[in-house]
């Protein structure tokens, strides 16, 4: 697990979690916030937008928005959003590990099949996560460099 911190926003990565149904989602936040709060000293009480993006290759990327609301106090109501995306990797060197996109002068990897661990790891240091509304704009575009 990754945490990163981006305005009022926090922003978990779990690479090899996937989630089978919501009950495991929903089960997951309370022990998470559990684990922010003794492991990390992160707090998370209020009203909080939890976006979870999931990717079968790697895992699941959680933001979590949190709005300040008084009545709350150290309660937690939660709006969850599920979505399943295709994780684009921002790369500056061609690999044979998928399809690679070109869009707005940068290269884009998009794996076709899982890769061993040892590769895996090495394409996370050497590359950016894109996991967002971007990914679609990016494959839409459907400028294919190569495709493995």
């Amino acid at each position: 697990m990754h945490i990163k911190k981006e305005n009022n926003l926090l922003i978990i990565y779990l690479p090899n979690k996937l989630f089978d149904s919501n009950q495991d989602v929903e089960k997951y936040f309370y022990t998470l916030f559990s684990k922010l709060k003794n492991n990390y000293n992160i707090s998370i009480s209020g009203y909080c937008d939890i976006s979870i993006y999931g990717d079968e290759y790697y895992g699941h990327v959680i933001e979590i928005k949190r709005e300040e609301f008084d009545y709350l106090d150290s309660n937690i109501e939660m709006n969850i959003k599920i979505k399943k995306t295709n994780f684009l990797y921002e790369i500056d060197t061609i690999t044979n590990y998928g399809t690679i996109y070109k869009y707005h002068n940068k290269f884009y990897l998009k794996l076709n099949k899982k890769i061993t661990n040892n590769k895996y790891y090495q394409l996370l240091e050497n590359s950016n996560l894109i996991y967002n509304d971007l990914t679609i704009k990016i494959i839409s575009k459907n400028d294919v460099v190569k495709n493995i």
